[in-house]
């Protein structure tokens, strides 16, 4: 149920911000959220990437498998990396840098495709990565908490 409340969200914020900014890829932060919590990177996972990225693909964008391709890849990416870390080196920190990183990177590939038209492209692209900082530092603060308690597989 949470897949479908964060793409859902991230749907309401893009028709609510349309020709504002660009909405940062919450449902994707919460894909990284979810595997950083339970240390393991599962086929399910990457294919609720594929299947959130490929709806946000025939909702939004004109290139169909564009996002969907781009979120299996950055969580590949993410889980390759937090998974070769050593436990205590997972902390709340690294996993903002790094979930900020491949969302940075995903939203330079999808800005690139629609090309940048000037500097409004330009602006709404930092927007973008300002609201994505800030959910993700909520999201750190959740999995700092989860940590403390416990409840992350470490």
């Amino acid at each position: 149920m949470i897949w479908v409340a964060a793409w859902y969200l991230q749907d309401l914020a893009q028709v609510a911000f349309s020709g504002i900014s660009l909405v940062p890829d919450i449902f994707l932060l919460v894909v990284f959220f979810r595997l950083a919590s339970k240390s393991a990177i599962t086929p399910g996972l990457a294919w609720i990437a594929f299947a959130g990225g490929l709806a946000w693909d025939l909702r939004w964008t004109a290139i169909p498998g564009l996002t969907a391709v781009l979120y299996v890849a950055a969580l590949v990416g993410f889980g390759w990396l937090w998974l070769r870390i050593p436990d205590s080196g997972r902390t709340g920190q690294l996993f903002m840098i790094m979930a900020a990183g491949a969302h940075f990177l995903t939203g330079l590939v999808r800005t690139f495709t629609w090309g940048f038209g000037g500097e409004t492209i330009l602006a709404m692209f930092l927007i973008q990565q300002l609201l994505a900082v800030t959910f993700t530092g909520v999201l750190t603060l959740f999995l700092t908490t989860r940590m403390g308690e416990g409840d992350v597989r470490r």
